[in-house]
């Protein structure tokens, strides 16, 4: 009996290579894991919700840990609906991956998921995931912003630990504990939202390595006291009202200098400028994202031209303005985020759209 039984668990998996693809196969489960390969994986790689094996259907549920653990050749890849965990190292040090979407299917993201992907800048985080693993995206020195998922309760050590380039985080009201080194080395911290009306639990060692007189925390009014006593809080010199930073109001419109700004089902207008003046858009890191010429004093940018995931789920748009002829202006005025992962889930739209102010113009 107990031979019999060791037989049957071990013909229970198999592992076998489709179309390139290594799985590994739970035929009493019905379910197949997508596993490392020999030689590594390389270039795009588009994988299957199902493949068949032996005339039979088998779901693609998960990618097992150290998948692609140093495929370096990696440049993108399709993750099906039907997966919903991705292993301890899966994407680890994949240095050509830019971006990445994770599909709402996903609720489990392993320990150094995507560790020293030093060229991902950005990544969206579905609603779906309840934690973010040890390490989880350690060494992703491109990132520029993350907004975490309100579905998070935890951020684990060293999650987001050396990603230098990160500029702004958003921290959702439920998250209860940061890990140690959590935020450790984000040297260009600029922008903290932190949600909580407790302060998370976290150490000195969590926001360890930035610079202090740069960095803005941003909580709600009711605790900024809480937030200065607390541990690893009270080291921030700068600590607002998140109302002061006008990032809890959803208006539809603001304006500055005679110019004002409008948005309606995902276009925003821009009026009270010159004819044939040139409004810029460019993304939160620095990078243009569009242009577009006034017409009859007026600017219309359509939102979901800008959608893409070689961008962060929040966005925020700085627009320059150049007027013609002899003068000319420079004007940061209005910064638009999409905020809600749900809201961003298909990319064709945002439901949400906010301006924020006060919006300053200099002539």
């Amino acid at each position: 009996m107990t031979l019999l039984l060791i037989n049957t668990l071990a013909q229970a998996t198999v592992f076998e290579t489709i179309n390139g693809l290594k799985y590994s196969i739970d035929t009493l489960k019905n379910e197949a894991s997508l596993v490392a390969n020999s030689p590594r994986y390389s270039g795009d790689i588009v994988v299957p919700e199902k493949i068949t094996f032996e005339s039979k259907e088998y779901s693609v549920t998960s990618f097992g840990d150290r998948c692609f653990f140093d495929c370096y050749g990696l440049t993108s890849i399709d993750i099906p609906s039907s997966v919903t965990s991705l292993g301890n190292s899966c994407f680890s040090s994949c240095s050509k991956l830019t971006s990445i979407y994770i599909l709402s299917s996903v609720t489990s993201l392993g320990d150094y998921c995507f560790a020293n992907c030093s060229r991902l800048t950005s990544i969206t985080i579905p609603s779906s995931v309840t934690s973010l693993g040890d390490g989880c995206f350690k060494g992703c020195s491109g990132l520029t912003s993350i907004e975490i998922p309100s579905s998070v309760t935890s951020v684990e050590n060293s999650c987001f630990e050396n990603c230098w380039e990160l500029t702004t985080i958003s921290i959702p009201s439920t998250v209860t504990s940061l890990g140690d080194r959590c935020f450790s080395d984000c040297s260009k911290l600029m922008s903290i939202s932190c949600y909580t009306i407790t302060p998370p639990k976290c150490v000195q060692e969590t926001f360890d390595e930035y610079d202090p007189s740069l960095c803005k925390l941003y909580v709600p009014q009711e605790s900024i006291d809480k937030y200065k006593f607390s541990d690893g809080w009270k080291s921030f010199p700068n600590i607002y009202a998140i109302e002061e930073s006008g990032q809890s109001d959803q208006i539809n419109s603001t304006s500055t200098g005679g110019i004002i700004a409008t948005c309606n089902n995902g276009v925003i207008t821009i009026s009270g400028m010159n004819a044939q003046e040139n409004v810029t858009f460019y993304s939160l890191s620095g990078k243009q994202l569009g242009t577009a010429v006034a017409v009859d004093g007026t600017v219309a940018y359509a939102v979901n031209t800008i959608c893409s995931w070689s961008y962060s789920f929040m966005f925020r748009l700085k627009i320059s303005l150049i007027q013609t002829g002899a003068n000319s202006k420079s004007c940061s005025i209005v910064s638009v985020s999409g905020v809600s992962a749900n809201s961003l889930a298909s990319c064709f739209s945002f439901s949400s759209i906010k301006f924020f102010s006060p919006m300053q113009c200099n002539a």
